[in-house]
C-alpha cells in the first residue's frame, strides 16, 4: 500500500473484517461469548478524549490539557501516575482505565499522544497526537495502525525522551545522526 496513510489502514481493516465474516461464516453477525459483534454496519471511529467522554462523561475535557489536572483526575479513579509519564501517558491511562472495556463493538480509537507512539507520524494540525489507531472487539485491542513516523530528527527525539524518562535498563538507545542501534550496557 505505497502511499497509504492511517485513514486507509482503517478502511482496509473494515473491509477485511467484514469480509471475512462474511465469506468464512455466510453472516457479518458474530456470537463470542455473551456478544454479538456486528461486522455488517459501519465501525465506530472515536478520538481517545471522545471515548473517555462518552464512557465517563461527567470527565471535564479541559481537564485532559493540564498535566495536574490529568494527574488528579487519573489518581481520582485510581490509577497510580509514576513520575516519569508526562500529560499524554496519563490521558492514554485514563483511556484504558474508563473506556476500553465498554468498546465492545468493533471500533477505531484515533489520536493517540505522540508520548505513546515513538513510532507514529506526529499530526499535521495538533503534533501532541499522532497520526495512529487502536483496533477493539469485545473490550479487547485487536489491531494497532498508524502512519509510520519518517521525520530522522522526531524520531531520535523521541527515542532520547524514552530513554531519559525510564532510564538505563538492560539495553539503551544510541541516539545518535547516523542510524538508531541497540548496544548492551555492561
Amino acid at each position: 500500500m505505497a502511499y497509504a496513510d492511517y485513514h486507509d489502514l482503517i478502511e482496509l481493516t473494515e473491509s477485511l473484517f467484514r469480509t471475512l465474516a462474511q465469506e468464512v461464516l455466510g453472516t457479518t453477525k458474530v456470537t463470542y461469548g455473551e456478544h454479538v459483534f456486528d461486522f455488517g454496519k459501519p465501525f465506530e471511529k472515536l478520538t481517545m478524549r471522545e471515548a473517555i467522554k462518552k464512557y465517563r462523561p461527567e470527565t471535564d475535557m479541559a481537564d485532559l490539557d493540564n498535566f495536574d489536572a490529568a494527574k488528579a483526575l487519573a489518581e481520582s479513579i485510581g490509577i497510580t501516575v509514576e513520575k516519569s509519564w508526562g500529560l499524554g501517558r496519563i490521558v492514554t491511562e485514563i483511556f484504558d482505565e474508563v473506556a476500553e472495556a465498554h468498546l465492545i463493538q468493533p471500533t477505531f480509537i484515533t489520536e493517540y499522544p505522540a508520548e505513546v507512539s515513538p513510532l507514529a507520524r506526529r499530526n499535521d494540525v495538533n503534533p501532541e497526537i499522532t497520526d495512529r489507531f487502536e483496533f477493539f472487539i469485545g473490550g479487547r485491542e485487536i489491531g494497532n495502525g498508524f502512519s509510520e513516523l519518517n521525520d530522522a530528527e522526531d524520531q531520535a527525539e523521541r527515542f532520547q525522551e524514552q530513554v531519559n524518562a525510564n532510564g538505563a535498563t538492560a539495553f539503551q538507545l544510541q541516539v545518535t545522526t547516523k542510524p538508531c542501534s541497540m548496544t548492551k550496557i555492561t
